[in-house]
């Protein structure tokens, strides 16, 4: 801010924008506000604008910048000697608009518009039509999002991001599935030959993800879990070795334990990934009875207990493994 020696009844110019980044081509009117020695605005003689950079940007008699090549630009408005400046950074037009198209390391989430991920976010509303995804609108004319508003307007859409665990299953965190994998991971670590592991919202429509990078994490640590059950909503793991002794407690006694707390189920003998066992809980079924074997063929429920679930060979592997641990 500078001080001339001429008295006046201003004490200060400040500018309505003391930093922007424009694109090379565009322009943007900036505005010089008035104050006295109290902070108040005040209405006064004409403004004299200057631009000390000017080839990368210049003003109008009239405050109006308009860009002109990459840099950095100083606009000073005058007025009875007293100066304010606002700087104008001006960027290069992109070509290539599309930077999200493929992941980066390290990235959680990227969003250029370019491609409609719109439902990746746990919340949007256009508001009756004035936030929008459109071409034309985003950086040097490529696809953004165009937010417009009315007089008194006070709303103009909403568009919520979610990263991480987050407190409510409404908040859906657009790295849901890469948390679970990261969440089995550490799982691996601390949980005994005994543990079980609870995934919530496992094979549910919406949150994919999170059933997709489970049964991916199991395809590719074979060693590390199986699936159990699932059930109202959610999956189970338990350790390789303790398979055979939880499906025996399945075939044998679940449905009473579950019937002594109020809970009437009907337990399914199902396939699961790569024909492992594994079993289904639902609200008791009046044609399937408390079990169920495969295909409601309840003959075969037994197949349970004397079906081994490894093969020797996938013994030996696991015991190696274990044997690897210690």
């Amino acid at each position: 801010m500078k001080n001339g020696n001429r008295k006046s009844k201003y004490n200060a110019i400040a500018h309505g924008i003391l930093a922007d980044i424009l694109l090379v081509g565009d322009s943007q009117q900036l505005v010089a506000l008035l104050k006295d020695g109290k902070g108040r605005r005040l209405t006064g003689p004409a403004i004299s604008w200057t631009s000390f950079d000017p080839d990368t940007a210049t003003v109008s008699p009239t405050g109006v910048v308009m860009s002109h090549a990459p840099g950095t630009a100083r606009i000073v408005a005058t007025s009875e000697g007293k100066s304010g400046t606002a700087v104008i950074t001006v960027w290069p037009t992109k070509k290539d608009t599309a930077e999200c198209s493929a992941s980066r390391p390290g990235w959680i989430w990227c969003d250029d518009f370019e491609k409609d991920r719109l439902s990746s976010y746990f919340a949007y509303g256009a508001h009756n039509g004035d936030f929008v995804r459109l071409p034309g609108v985003g950086y040097g004319g490529s696809v953004g999002m165009r937010a417009r508003f009315s007089r008194g307007q006070v709303q103009g859409g909403v568009l919520h991001l979610a990263f991480g665990r987050t407190p409510r299953s409404y908040l859906r965190p657009v790295d849901a599935g890469t948390a679970v994998y990261r969440e089995l991971e550490f799982a691996n670590r601390i949980v005994n030959t005994e543990g079980i592991v609870v995934i919530d919202d496992f094979f549910s429509p919406r949150y994919p993800a999170n059933t997709t990078e489970a049964i991916r994490y199991l395809e590719k640590n074979p060693f590390h879990f199986r699936l159990l059950a699932v059930g109202f909503n959610k999956g189970y793991l338990c350790r390789p070795e303790s398979l055979p002794r939880y499906m025996d407690f399945m075939a044998s006694g679940m449905s009473g334990a579950l019937s002594a707390y109020g809970a009437k189920t009907t337990i399914f003998k199902t396939t699961g990934p790569w024909d492992t066992d594994a079993v289904g809980i639902t609200d008791y079924v009046d044609d399937a009875g408390p079990i169920a074997g495969p295909d409601n063929e309840p003959q075969r429920w037994h197949m349970m207990r004397t079906r081994h679930v490894w093969g020797p060979m996938r013994h030996l592997q696991n015991g190696w493994r274990m044997l690897r641990r210690r």
